[in-house]
Order: structure tokens, then sequence, then C-alpha cells
């Protein structure tokens, strides 16, 4: 549907994202090329959930605003929202991300601290170095250590 680029497929293809099968990520993909700013609330809640797919599909529509839910949502209670989110703006690769993700640098929850330092990784924002090398020395768990060690060698 969305390879054809007729956006009347936009709201059809949006309803599809509620199903729990494997069409959701066909209908997440189609959203991706049909590039439809109706679809960037959606995918971000679905990305804030855990979606990758909905995260990479993110990253196709070369948004700087769109990554403001996921940036705020560092600071969600819920730390499920907080690590998918860390993950998602990794993915989606936007760089105001940096500063909200060095700061969950330090969450209390080892998996967002971990998913923050790959993020970083993959934004590879010079002005992150200093703190991926405080991670990798001092860090209370040897995962987050071992992830923020991976990053800079690869940086």
């Amino acid at each position: 549907m969305g390879q054809l680029g007729d956006t009347r497929a936009v709201e059809p293809l949006l309803q599809s994202l509620e199903r729990t099968d494997f069409g959701v990520s066909k209908a997440i993909s189609a959203l991706a090329v049909l590039g439809d700013d109706r679809a960037i609330e959606p995918l971000v809640e679905l990305a804030r959930n855990g979606s990758r797919a909905a995260a990479r599909a993110l990253r196709e529509f070369n948004f700087q605003e769109g990554g403001q839910p996921l940036i705020e949502s560092l600071n969600d209670t819920d730390v499920d929202i907080r690590k998918y989110a860390a993950k998602a703006l990794g993915i989606i690769g936007n760089p105001e991300a940096a500063e909200p993700l060095i700061r969950a640098l330090y969450d209390r929850h080892r998996q967002v601290r971990e998913n923050a330092v790959y993020a970083l990784g993959k934004l590879r924002e010079p002005r992150s170095i200093q703190c991926l090398r405080e991670v990798a020395t001092s860090d209370r768990s040897k995962v987050v250590r071992r992830a923020a060690e991976d990053v800079l060698q690869g940086l």
C-alpha cells in the first residue's frame, strides 16, 4: 500500500497498528514509505513501548521535533518507557537527544543506563565521550561498564 505513495492508505494503515499480528510490521513499513506526518505520533507511541520497527520507521521521517516525545519519555516514571525511549533515540539518531541521553547514563535502572550508552554510541556525539569514559570506569553495573567500554572502542 505504502509503496504506491497514495496517502489515502494512511488511515487504514494507522488502524492496523492496533493489531497484534505480523501485519503491524508491514503497516509500520508502509507508513515509513508514505512519510505522512499523521503517522509520527502513533509510531512514537509504539517506539516508546519497545517497537524497534517503529523506531526505525521514525528515522525515515527525518524530523527534529518528532524526537521530543521520546526525549521527554526519558523522564517517565515507568522504567520500561525510559528503557525503550533510550533505545529508540539511538535508532532514530536525533542529535538533540545527546544531552538527555547523557543524563540517562545516571538513571537508577541498569537497562536505562545501558540503552543510553548504546544510543550515545550510535549518535557519535563528541560531548558524550567523557561521560562514557566515566561510566566505563565507575558505573555500579558490570554490564553497563562493559557496554561503555565497547562503545568507546567503536568511536
